[in-house]
Protein backbone atom coordinates (compact mmCIF):
# COMPACT_ATOMS: atom_id res chain seq x y z
CA UNK A 1 0.00 0.00 0.00
CA UNK A 2 1.17 3.74 -0.97
CA UNK A 3 1.31 6.61 0.97
CA UNK A 4 -0.59 9.26 -0.19
CA UNK A 5 0.52 13.02 0.43
CA UNK A 6 -2.25 16.24 -0.29
CA UNK A 7 -1.98 19.81 -0.70
CA UNK A 8 2.02 20.04 0.20
CA UNK A 9 4.06 22.58 -0.80
CA UNK A 10 7.99 21.59 -0.38
CA UNK A 11 10.60 24.11 -0.92
CA UNK A 12 14.11 22.06 0.41
CA UNK A 13 15.73 18.71 -0.65
CA UNK A 14 15.90 17.87 3.07
CA UNK A 15 12.27 17.75 3.23
CA UNK A 16 12.03 14.98 0.45
CA UNK A 17 14.65 12.81 2.65
CA UNK A 18 11.36 10.82 4.06
CA UNK A 19 9.89 10.21 0.74
CA UNK A 20 12.61 8.48 -1.16
CA UNK A 21 12.82 4.76 -1.67
CA UNK A 22 8.91 4.73 -0.59
CA UNK A 23 5.75 4.49 -3.02
CA UNK A 24 3.92 7.69 -2.70
CA UNK A 25 1.62 9.64 -4.36
CA UNK A 26 1.53 12.63 -4.29
CA UNK A 27 -1.92 14.98 -5.05
CA UNK A 28 -2.42 18.63 -5.49
CA UNK A 29 1.37 19.14 -4.11
CA UNK A 30 3.60 22.50 -4.91
CA UNK A 31 7.36 21.38 -5.51
CA UNK A 32 9.29 24.79 -5.25
CA UNK A 33 12.86 25.16 -6.26
CA UNK A 34 14.04 21.65 -5.28
CA UNK A 35 16.91 20.19 -6.64
CA UNK A 36 15.50 16.60 -6.88
CA UNK A 37 19.50 15.67 -8.50
CA UNK A 38 20.82 15.78 -4.73
CA UNK A 39 18.49 12.76 -4.05
CA UNK A 40 19.68 11.08 -7.38
CA UNK A 41 21.78 8.11 -5.35
CA UNK A 42 18.22 7.61 -3.53
CA UNK A 43 16.18 7.47 -6.94
CA UNK A 44 13.77 9.55 -5.80
CA UNK A 45 11.15 9.20 -8.65
CA UNK A 46 10.75 5.43 -9.09
CA UNK A 47 7.00 4.34 -8.45
CA UNK A 48 5.78 7.82 -7.36
CA UNK A 49 2.33 9.00 -8.40
CA UNK A 50 2.23 12.73 -9.47
CA UNK A 51 -1.09 14.03 -9.63
CA UNK A 52 -2.49 17.69 -9.95
CA UNK A 53 1.28 18.81 -8.77
CA UNK A 54 3.16 21.57 -9.55
CA UNK A 55 7.09 21.93 -10.07
CA UNK A 56 8.23 25.77 -9.90
CA UNK A 57 11.96 25.80 -10.75
CA UNK A 58 12.91 22.54 -10.00
CA UNK A 59 15.45 20.73 -11.14
CA UNK A 60 14.96 17.17 -12.01
CA UNK A 61 17.43 17.03 -14.69
CA UNK A 62 18.89 13.33 -15.68
CA UNK A 63 15.93 11.58 -13.07
CA UNK A 64 15.05 8.23 -13.21
CA UNK A 65 11.56 8.04 -14.10
CA UNK A 66 10.88 4.44 -14.17
CA UNK A 67 7.19 3.22 -13.47
CA UNK A 68 6.65 6.49 -12.25
CA UNK A 69 3.58 9.09 -13.30
CA UNK A 70 2.85 12.36 -14.06
CA UNK A 71 -0.87 13.35 -14.41
CA UNK A 72 -2.13 16.69 -14.88
CA UNK A 73 1.24 18.28 -13.54
CA UNK A 74 2.62 21.98 -15.00
CA UNK A 75 6.40 22.74 -14.54
CA UNK A 76 7.39 26.21 -14.83
CA UNK A 77 10.60 27.20 -15.11
CA UNK A 78 12.23 23.60 -14.36
CA UNK A 79 15.57 21.90 -15.44
CA UNK A 80 14.40 18.68 -16.75
CA UNK A 81 17.37 18.11 -19.15
CA UNK A 82 18.08 14.19 -19.87
CA UNK A 83 15.14 12.80 -19.29
CA UNK A 84 13.79 9.21 -20.91
CA UNK A 85 10.05 10.03 -20.49
CA UNK A 86 9.38 6.52 -22.08
CA UNK A 87 10.54 5.07 -19.06
CA UNK A 88 7.60 6.38 -16.85
CA UNK A 89 3.78 5.32 -17.14
CA UNK A 90 2.30 7.62 -19.98
CA UNK A 91 1.45 10.70 -18.84
CA UNK A 92 -1.51 12.73 -19.31
CA UNK A 93 -2.35 16.46 -19.64
CA UNK A 94 1.17 17.88 -18.90
CA UNK A 95 2.12 21.70 -19.79
CA UNK A 96 5.92 22.87 -19.38
CA UNK A 97 6.65 26.19 -19.75
CA UNK A 98 10.03 28.09 -19.94
CA UNK A 99 11.76 24.54 -19.00
CA UNK A 100 14.79 23.57 -20.30
CA UNK A 101 14.66 20.28 -21.71
CA UNK A 102 17.16 19.51 -23.31
CA UNK A 103 18.36 15.88 -24.70
CA UNK A 104 14.64 14.64 -23.32
CA UNK A 105 12.91 11.13 -25.42
CA UNK A 106 9.39 11.49 -25.52
CA UNK A 107 9.45 8.68 -28.53
CA UNK A 108 6.32 6.95 -29.21
CA UNK A 109 4.05 9.23 -26.16
CA UNK A 110 0.66 10.56 -26.39
CA UNK A 111 0.95 14.38 -25.89
CA UNK A 112 -1.85 15.71 -27.45
CA UNK A 113 -2.55 18.91 -26.59
CA UNK A 114 0.79 18.96 -24.52
CA UNK A 115 1.81 22.93 -24.34
CA UNK A 116 5.40 22.84 -24.16
CA UNK A 117 6.01 26.93 -24.58
CA UNK A 118 8.88 28.78 -24.17
CA UNK A 119 10.57 25.71 -23.76
CA UNK A 120 13.95 24.58 -24.62
CA UNK A 121 13.96 21.04 -26.42
CA UNK A 122 17.42 20.89 -28.05
CA UNK A 123 17.95 17.59 -29.47
CA UNK A 124 14.83 16.22 -27.54
CA UNK A 125 13.47 13.17 -29.37
CA UNK A 126 9.78 13.10 -30.32
CA UNK A 127 10.20 10.24 -32.92
CA UNK A 128 6.64 8.45 -33.39
CA UNK A 129 4.92 10.58 -30.98
CA UNK A 130 1.33 11.54 -31.04
CA UNK A 131 1.76 15.46 -31.07
CA UNK A 132 -1.89 16.85 -32.30
CA UNK A 133 -2.50 20.63 -31.13
CA UNK A 134 0.67 20.60 -28.89
CA UNK A 135 2.13 24.01 -28.92
CA UNK A 136 6.21 24.24 -29.55
CA UNK A 137 4.78 28.35 -29.22
CA UNK A 138 8.45 30.35 -29.04
CA UNK A 139 10.68 27.43 -28.30
CA UNK A 140 14.03 26.54 -29.48
CA UNK A 141 14.00 22.84 -31.26
CA UNK A 142 17.90 22.91 -32.80
CA UNK A 143 18.09 19.22 -33.25
CA UNK A 144 15.27 18.01 -32.27
CA UNK A 145 13.91 15.05 -33.59
CA UNK A 146 10.54 14.74 -34.74
CA UNK A 147 10.81 11.74 -37.42
CA UNK A 148 7.13 9.78 -38.33
CA UNK A 149 5.45 11.97 -35.45
CA UNK A 150 1.78 13.55 -35.55
CA UNK A 151 2.04 17.25 -35.77
CA UNK A 152 -1.51 17.73 -36.88
CA UNK A 153 -3.01 21.26 -35.59
CA UNK A 154 0.68 22.10 -33.61
CA UNK A 155 1.58 25.12 -33.31
CA UNK A 156 5.16 26.51 -34.27
CA UNK A 157 4.31 30.05 -34.11
CA UNK A 158 7.81 31.46 -32.27
CA UNK A 159 9.61 28.26 -32.30
CA UNK A 160 13.55 28.12 -33.76
CA UNK A 161 15.54 25.81 -35.08
CA UNK A 162 13.37 22.93 -35.83
CA UNK A 163 13.18 20.94 -38.91
CA UNK A 164 10.58 18.52 -39.94
CA UNK A 165 10.70 16.05 -43.06
CA UNK A 166 6.81 16.51 -44.48
CA UNK A 167 7.27 13.12 -46.63
CA UNK A 168 7.42 10.97 -43.07
CA UNK A 169 5.31 13.69 -40.42
CA UNK A 170 2.02 14.07 -40.69
CA UNK A 171 1.58 17.79 -40.47
CA UNK A 172 -2.05 18.76 -41.60
CA UNK A 173 -3.26 21.93 -39.80
CA UNK A 174 0.05 22.77 -38.04
CA UNK A 175 0.79 26.64 -37.85
CA UNK A 176 4.08 27.85 -38.79
CA UNK A 177 6.01 31.08 -39.40
CA UNK A 178 8.52 32.52 -40.95
CA UNK A 179 11.61 32.30 -42.01
CA UNK A 180 11.52 28.94 -39.90
CA UNK A 181 8.62 27.12 -42.46
CA UNK A 182 11.28 27.34 -45.09
CA UNK A 183 12.55 24.39 -43.21
CA UNK A 184 9.90 22.33 -44.87
CA UNK A 185 10.82 23.45 -48.18
CA UNK A 186 14.61 21.99 -46.97
CA UNK A 187 13.36 18.97 -46.47
CA UNK A 188 11.69 18.23 -49.75
CA UNK A 189 15.41 19.37 -51.57
CA UNK A 190 14.13 22.74 -52.67
CA UNK A 191 16.18 25.68 -53.19
CA UNK A 192 14.66 29.14 -51.90
CA UNK A 193 16.34 32.27 -53.38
Amino acid sequence: MSDCYEDLTLQSTSQLAEFAGSDAEFYNCRFEKIDFSALQDEGFFPGKRFIDCEFLGANLSNQNLLNSLFRSCHFNQSKLLGLNWCSARPPEDLKFIDCQMNLSVFQELDLEKTSFKGSSLREADFSRAKLQKASFEDCDLSGAVFNQADLRAASFRGAVGYFVDPSITQLKGTKVQMPEALSLLRALEIDVD
